[in-house]
């Protein structure tokens, strides 16, 4: 197979086809336009796919070919390298034209599926695909989804550590018995941020749970890992997702680094919640960091906002009404496909019934 990819707006429109035959490919051939950004691109693009190669053992060829998008002759250029580049067997040229410029993708199309060749147009909404060649056209489901390592590698970026769930299956049963009661969980949670645990009177079960797995002097666990490990059994265990995982951290660039709480993947798309037991969160600086966050991770991702345990308008000490998340905060929320579940008291049901509607629908 001779896969060919036009790089376009949208990198994941490239990635589940690449994953999808990634052991039957012979030869990528990827073509990108002259604009500086698209050469910028490109170099991260190819980097990124050596690295692919690498972890999964492929041997397969990568080409790039550079087109001046508003010029038939660049165009044309273009072709005649595809035929050098895949000594004109055409029968096995597959070309991924989706997400590319329209004067570039009509006129290869054109002449690949003249030559026997197929083009193959990707739904990144629906996760599958048209087969098209000069005479028919058939769709297709994807049948490989890309994990969570994969696609963030794919995107140039890296894994620096991620929640072990080795040691997750050990303690779920106790974080599921401890988180039973949130709002005590909480309380604790708050007591410990300015007194010993040894000064703190009561809560004796919850102690004793914490405790019989070896984190009753973790304080960072008790305030915020146990609630995110606890969502992640509620996601993993209650939907189909191809994969969760939680306690990520991620690097872009170099020396630029994000964690987050929960990352999911379905139908090759990424998606994140970030959790909070806290009284008060400063909602609109909240929103804006998984706004600008989110696009990295995935063209078409979604976000979940979690924040348990106030009320959204707070009186300050000196008599001011502070809202944890406006009207236009939820607004720009909305806009960019970012759920906030925010509640004094978590209700179960409610949650996973979010869940089921935003990311799933």
């Amino acid at each position: 197979m001779i896969l060919i990819s036009l790089l376009g707006v949208h990198d994941s429109s490239i990635f589940p086809i690449l994953f999808e035959f990634k052991d039957k490919i012979k030869k990528h051939i990827i073509i990108h336009d002259d604009s500086k950004y698209e050469k910028t691109i490109i170099k991260k693009v190819i980097n990124s796919e050596e690295e692919f190669k690498n972890f999964y053992s492929l041997n397969y060829q990568t080409f790039s070919i550079q087109i001046d998008e508003d010029s038939y002759d660049s165009i044309i250029s273009c072709y005649k390298k595809i035929e050098i580049y895949s000594n004109n067997d055409f029968k096995n040229i597959y070309f991924n034209a989706t997400d590319g410029l329209v004067s570039s993708s009509i006129i290869l199309s054109d002449k690949l599926l003249d030559n026997g060749a197929s083009v193959i147009a990707y739904d990144i909404f629906d996760n599958g695909f048209n087969l098209v060649t000069k005479n028919s056209m058939e769709k297709r489901k994807i049948t490989q989804n890309i994990d969570i390592r994969t696609h963030l590698m794919l995107k140039g970026y890296k894994i620096v550590f991620t929640g072990a769930k080795i040691e997750a299956v050990k303690r779920k049963n106790h974080i599921l018995k401890i988180c039973e009661n949130i709002d005590l969980l909480h309380e604790f949670a708050n007591k410990i941020q300015n007194q010993s645990i040894e000064k703190i009177n009561g809560f004796d079960g919850l102690k004793s749970l914490i405790s019989q797995i070896d984190k009753l002097d973790d304080k960072p666990f008790i305030q915020g890992g146990i609630f995110e490990e606890y969502i992640y059994w509620l996601i993993e265990d209650n939907f189909d997702f191809d994969q969760v995982m939680f306690n990520v951290k991620v690097e872009f660039e170099e020396n630029v680094f994000n964690e987050f709480d929960v990352l999911m993947i379905k139908d090759n798309h990424l998606h994140v919640i970030e959790c909070k037991l806290k009284k008060f969160v400063e909602g609109e600086n909240f929103v804006y960091k998984l706004d600008s966050v989110v696009d990295y991770l995935d063209d078409d991702g979604k976000g979940m906002i979690l924040v348990i345990g106030g009320e959204n308008d707070k009186i300050t000490t000196k008599g001011n009404l502070k809202r944890a998340f406006s009207l236009g905060t939820k607004a720009r929320a909305r806009s960019a496909d970012i759920l906030i579940h925010h509640a004094k008291t978590f209700n179960k049901n409610e949650f996973l019934d979010n869940i089921q509607k935003h990311f799933f629908s």
